[in-house]
C-alpha cells in the first residue's frame, strides 16, 4: 500500500488529479506486473536513495532503461517521462512485465559513500528477500559537474527548461566539444549531416553514435540519399517496437522483433525466425529500406537511457550559455581523461 500511495501521490503532482486516461491505464499496467512480481521493494529502495540524495543537495542520474517505467517517474527514481518521450515499458522489464530489474543510478562522486552505507542500512532492516533484485550506484562525474553548477549559481538543473532556445542552438551546431556526451567530432559531424533543430531529434542523434551500425552504411546513407530523415530512421531499440506497432504489427511481435534486432541477432545470421519476421514486416508494408537497416545494425541503446544523458548534457550547455563564467571554473577542474573513461563504460550496458 505504501508503494501504491507513493505512486500515484507523485502522479497527481504531475499530472493532476483526476489523471489523464493515458496516464491511468499505463499506471495500471505497470503496478500490476510490479507488485504481482514483487518488484516493489526494489523501486521503494531506490525511491529512498534517491530522495536522500536529493535531500542532501545532490542530483541522481542512471543507466539503463528504468527511465522506461512510468512507476519510475511518478515515484521520483527518474526524471524522464516515459509518455512525453514516448518509451514503452516493455524495454525496462520485459514484454510481461517479469523480467528482474536492474536499476542503475548515477551520484557524485563525494557523497557515493554516503549512500552505499545508507543502502546497507536499508537491506538491514528490510524484511523482504531481496536475493533476485538488484540496485547498483555508480560515481558519476556529469552528475558531479551539474552539483558543482547550481553550487556557484544557484540554478536547479532540475528547473532547467529542455526548449531553452539558446541552449538548443549550441547543441544543434558544432559547438559541442565541450559538452559532455556530445563532445566527440563524430558526433558533431553526425549533428551537421542531420541538422537537427528538437531536443527530442538530439536524442536520435545521441542513439546513432552510440549504438554500434546504427549510423555508418546504414542512417547516414538513407538520410544522404533523401530514402528516410532523421525523423524516421532507426536511432535506438524503442523505435523498432514503436514504428511496428504503429503500422498494425501485434504488440508482441513487435517486442519480439524489437529484442531480436537490438542484440544484433539479424546482422549475424542468430535469429532463425527472422524470415518470418520479415514477412510479417512486408504484410504490414513496412519498408525494405527499414528492414536492411535492421539487418546492419548489432546494437541499439534504450532510449530511456539515451533521453536521460541528453538531458544531462543540455543543463550542461545551459550552464555555457547562461552561466559561462561558472561554467569554466567548474569545467577546468574535471579531469577530461577521467570523463572519457566514464562515458566509455556509460554506454556499454545489456
Amino acid at each position: 500500500m505504501e508503494f501504491k500511495t507513493l505512486v500515484y501521490d507523485g502522479a497527481y503532482k504531475k499530472y493532476g488529479n483526476p489523471l489523464p486516461v493515458e496516464v491511468e491505464e499505463r499506471l495500471d499496467k505497470e503496478l500490476t506486473s510490479i507488485i504481482e512480481n514483487k518488484f516493489d521493494t526494489i523501486y521503494l529502495i531506490a525511491q529512498k536513495i534517491v530522495q536522500k540524495s536529493n535531500q542532501a543537495g545532490y542530483i541522481v542520474g542512471f543507466r539503463g532503461s528504468v527511465g522506461s517505467s512510468l512507476v519510475a517517474y511518478c515515484c521520483g527514481i527518474t526524471e524522464v517521462d516515459p509518455l512525453k518521450f514516448n518509451i514503452p515499458f516493455e524495454t525496462f522489464l520485459g514484454y510481461y512485465g517479469d523480467k528482474e530489474p536492474n536499476i542503475v543510478l548515477t551520484v557524485a562522486k563525494e557523497y557515493k559513500t554516503k549512500l552505499e552505507e545508507y543502502i546497507v542500512e536499508i537491506l538491514a532492516n528490510s524484511k523482504e528477500n531481496l536475493d533476485n533484485q538488484t540496485i547498483e550506484i555508480l560515481e558519476d562525474d556529469i552528475t558531479t559537474i551539474l552539483n558543482k553548477l547550481q553550487e556557484l549559481t544557484g540554478i536547479d538543473p532540475t528547473s532547467i527548461d529542455l526548449d531553452d532556445k539558446e541552449t538548443l542552438k549550441i547543441m544543434c551546431s558544432a559547438d559541442t566539444l565541450d559538452i559532455p556526451y556530445f563532445n566527440s567530432k563524430s558526433i558533431i559531424n553526425i549533428i551537421l549531416e542531420t541538422k537537427p533543430t528538437t531536443f527530442n531529434e538530439l536524442i536520435k542523434i545521441a542513439g546513432l553514435y552510440y549504438g554500434s551500425d546504427l549510423w555508418t552504411n546504414n542512417a547516414q546513407d538513407l538520410i544522404k540519399n533523401g530514402i528516410a530523415t532523421l525523423d524516421e530512421i532507426i536511432s535506438c531499440r524503442d523505435d523498432i517496437m514503436n514504428d511496428l506497432i504503429k503500422a498494425g504489427i501485434e504488440h508482441k511481435i513487435a517486442f519480439e522483433i524489437m529484442e531480436t534486432v537490438r542484440k544484433g541477432k539479424p546482422k549475424g545470421n542468430k535469429e532463425p525466425l527472422w524470415e518470418e519476421y520479415k514477412n510479417i514486416m512486408r504484410k504490414h508494408n513496412i519498408a525494405e529500406w527499414y528492414i536492411k537497416s535492421c539487418e546492419k545494425i548489432r546494437y541499439a541503446f534504450p532510449k530511456a537511457h539515451l533521453t536521460a544523458n541528453t538531458i544531462n548534457a543540455f543543463r550542461i550547455a545551459y550552464y555555457k550559455v547562461h552561466y559561462p563564467n561558472e561554467y569554466c571554473k567548474v569545467y577546468t577542474e574535471i579531469d577530461k581523461e577521467k570523463i572519457e573513461q566514464l562515458l566509455s563504460l556509460l554506454f556499454f550496458i545489456d
